[in-house]
């Protein structure tokens, strides 16, 4: 008989176990998602086959903009960036003003740009790269 209730109680306090395991990861993950999103760090990230990373930076300097883009690539395939100087304007909303785009087979490629603009108005970079079928579109707007 006693056998029988040692063993009921290991049972029971395996389960316990097991549920409090269970409610402590539970526990961790939101506490991570509460940093994120404190973080302002909650963007959902798409997980790529061919583009390993992207770069993408716009500067003001005066009265030129310049605009830059990398991407790596996986392995060797077709690539290609484009990136689009945006100026904004209240009737028409954002709209291109100059356009650069490379195209390689390669396992990285790289493109930049100057334009002169108007230091009155505001302007952003729209950076899409592609890779095989994918493709990742970025916007970045210039430091004040």
């Amino acid at each position: 008989m006693e056998k029988t209730g040692t063993a009921n109680k290991n049972k029971v306090l395996r389960i316990l176990l097991v549920f409090v395991i269970a409610f402590s990861l539970f526990t961790t993950a939101g506490v991570k998602t509460a940093e994120a999103a404190a973080n302002n760090d909650n963007e959902i990230m798409p997980c790529f086959k061919s583009i390993l990373s992207v770069s993408y930076c716009i500067t003001i300097d005066g009265i030129k903009a310049h605009v830059s883009g990398t991407i790596l690539a996986q392995y060797l395939t077709d690539l290609q960036i484009t990136l689009e100087l945006q100026k904004y304007k209240k009737a028409d909303g954002w709209y291109t003003v100059q356009l650069w785009a490379e195209a390689a087979r390669n396992g990285a490629t790289s493109l930049s740009g100057t334009e002169y603009i108007n230091i009155f108005s505001k302007y952003r970079l729209r950076a899409t790269f592609k890779a095989d079928k994918e493709t990742c579109t970025r916007i970045m707007y210039p430091e004040d």
